[in-house]
């Protein structure tokens, strides 16, 4: 009876993690080659570029992805415990590496609604802006009791900002059309995008050291928690 409810319980959580990949292998069905290839093959390949096209913005993504499966985790950890402090940021950054990585607000989202990246782009900007706020007033309360590095998280929020105002100051025209960042794409490149960079990093290195702390004051919290044995205390073989 035993090896049989083990089997089921293994059969279910299968189940439960084949899910979403089955509906979207699915929904990928019966496409032509060259649709097929869009969706499976690796972009450099697809395109024919170098392997380390779009490295540093690949990079961002996995680093928006990884604190948000950190956080996550770790707010589902610390429950009973007010948790709040760590799903609206883990929830924040999972939106933004989903932003940067399927281009939502540059190409995705106006495709599919049907309106410009005009429309969309401070829409989502709004929105990121008021999850923003939730993520510090939640855990503006806690951090002086975890005693997370809070400056690290304002370095983050400054560069990632910087990055954001050069972006609109550029597509909006202000600049004196005589100005670098409008004469030199690749000058603008690398401070929209190396600013972004350092922002995205100083957010996961903060957060993730948040949420470490969080689930170690949880765990040296919890009742019962057994004693480390001293060598003293070690019994003999």
């Amino acid at each position: 009876m035993r090896y049989t409810d083990e089997v089921g319980s293994s059969l279910r959580f299968l189940a439960a993690l084949w899910a979403a990949p089955l509906v979207l292998l699915w929904w990928a069905s019966g496409r032509t080659t060259e649709a097929t290839q869009h969706l499976f093959v690796e972009p450099a390949a697809l395109c024919g570029v170098a392997p380390d096209a779009g490295l540093l913005s690949n990079l961002g993504v996995a680093l928006w992805i990884a604190t948000a499966a950190v956080l996550l985790f770790a707010a589902d950890l610390v429950r009973p415990f007010p948790s709040r402090g760590l799903l609206w940021p883990g929830a924040l950054s999972l939106m933004l590496g989903l932003d940067d990585g399927l281009m939502l607000h540059e190409a995705l989202l106006p495709h599919w609604l049907g309106v410009s990246d005009q429309v969309v782009q401070p829409a989502l900007y709004a929105l990121y802006g008021a999850l923003l706020l939730l993520c510090l007033r939640e855990h503006n309360r806690a951090k002086r009791r975890q005693g997370a590095p809070f400056l690290v998280l304002w370095a983050a929020a400054l560069c990632l900002g910087s990055s954001v105002a050069i972006d609109v100051v550029v597509e909006s025209g202000w600049l004196n059309e005589r100005h670098r960042l409008m004469l030199d794409e690749a000058y603008e490149l690398w401070w929209e995008d190396g600013l972004k960079l350092l922002g995205i990093t100083a957010w996961a290195g903060y957060w993730i050291s948040f949420a470490r702390i969080s689930v170690r004051q949880k765990v040296s919290s919890s009742p019962g928690r057994p004693e480390p044995v001293t060598g003293s205390e070690k019994q003999p073989m």
